[in-house]
């Protein structure tokens, strides 16, 4: 069995998690995306990512199906045999559906709430910060476009406090030095998502941080860039994917509850007369 050198410094327990499953020939890999029954997953090495199956039980919808961020055990085939234990995840709940969900990131260690200035939504702020805590993720405060708002630098750290989180941080690409707070808080070796609406500037956010990490590297973008491919940054298209479906469940779901409260005021209809098929009276 054999655990990746990278991962052992965040999860050191990560051999031992595979001797437990009794099979020597088991290796372990991170999965980075899903393609329509097959999974894109990275051991950490030098080795690009490749793109897998599991074994058929692992696909039933009873049993624990890998999703992005899952580590798991591959067989001496390179088939997912297992799924490892899942530590802090990011899940999708089926609007009015109790007990119907749908794990869509697993192993993060924080959530960026991304909102853009002038007028960034409390209110669904509140809801992505819940969605975090839900699934025991550290999340954190990301607002935006902070050059279209003076008082955005202030502003950040408030709207933080008030839906009680330690760091709120308001960042500007126009401003190199806004970004450096935020790249701090992404600590090498953990896993962060965006979460936030369509336009708020999460790739924006994305880039800048690539051309953070290329200067204090001494690299240029486009060699940092490279280097990210052969190491699997696919895994960053799969948060954007992942970003995607979260805000459209979000969007979703307000959408229903407004519709169960319009149903709820609107008056009941008239009796029809069976015959005439006109309203009786």
């Amino acid at each position: 069995m054999r655990a990746p050198s990278a991962a052992t410094a965040r999860r050191p327990e990560l051999a031992a998690e595979l001797a437990q499953l009794g099979d020597p020939s088991l290796t372990a890999a991170r999965v980075l995306a899903q393609h329509r029954g097959r999974w894109l997953v990275s051991d950490g090495g030098d080795s690009p990512p490749r793109l897998v199956a599991a074994r058929g039980r692992m696909r039933a919808a009873s049993e624990r199906t890998p999703t992005t961020g899952d580590w798991v055990a591959l067989d001496a085939d390179g088939v997912i045999a297992a799924v490892l234990e899942r530590r802090g995840t990011v899940v999708r709940r089926a609007a009015g559906a109790p007990v119907v969900s749908q794990v869509l990131a697993a192993n993060v260690e924080l959530v960026l709430v991304v909102e853009p200035l002038p007028e960034p939504n409390e209110r669904r702020c509140e809801r992505i910060v819940s969605l975090a805590a839900a699934g025991g993720v550290a999340a954190a405060l990301v607002l935006t476009k902070a050059d279209l708002d003076p008082g955005g630098g202030a502003s950040a750290p408030a709207m933080a406090r008030g839906l009680g989180l330690a760091h709120g941080i308001a960042v500007s690409v126009h401003d190199e030095s806004s970004i450096a707070p935020l790249a701090a808080l992404l600590e090498p070796g953990t896993t962060s998502v965006l979460l936030g609406p369509s336009g708020a500037g999460k790739s924006t956010i994305g880039f800048a941080l690539a051309a953070l990490a290329s200067s204090a590297a001494e690299l240029s973008v486009f060699d940092v860039g490279l280097r990210a491919l052969a190491g699997g940054v696919a895994g960053c298209l799969a948060g954007w994917a992942l970003a995607v479906a979260v805000w459209r469940q979000l969007a979703l779901a307000e959408l229903n509850a407004l519709a169960a409260r319009l149903l709820a005021a609107a008056p009941a209809p008239p009796a029809m007369d069976g015959e005439s098929g006109r309203a009786g009276g």
